[in-house]
């Protein structure tokens, strides 16, 4: 009888012992997944990271382009008004020049009828 006993006790441990083991193993082979999960996850952090690293650089070189761009187009401004300044005066030389030849034309309009009163 106690032999039995004996003989029953020891199955029960081997069995709870086989459990115990599968149970392990199995706690193993998921915590191996969780970590490659894991890892899969960080190399897309680090990707991702990467990623916003390169875009802010692109950011930073296209402020640099804009600034670079909006001083260009204040000299640009710059020169054009000089332009335009330089082609009112020409505009008003020209307007007078005019007046002056219209003036000319009716003194000499005048001479010649004068010269053919003689």
């Amino acid at each position: 009888m106690l032999a039995r006993q004996t003989s029953e006790a020891t199955a029960e441990i081997d069995a709870t012992l086989k459990t115990l083991a599968d149970q392990t193993k199995r706690l193993i082979d998921q915590s191996a997944a969780s970590m490659q999960r894991a890892e899969v996850v960080q190399s897309g952090t680090t990707a991702i990271g990467g990623a916003f690293d390169t875009m802010g650089k692109a950011m930073t070189g296209v402020s640099g382009q804009v600034s670079g761009i909006s001083g260009a187009v204040g000299e640009i401004e710059g020169h054009c008004e000089s332009l335009i300044e330089a082609l009112a005066s020409i505009t008003g030389g020209v307007n007078q020049s005019s007046r002056n030849l219209e003036e000319s034309r009716v003194r000499i309009a005048r001479l010649l009828v004068v010269a053919a009163g003689r």
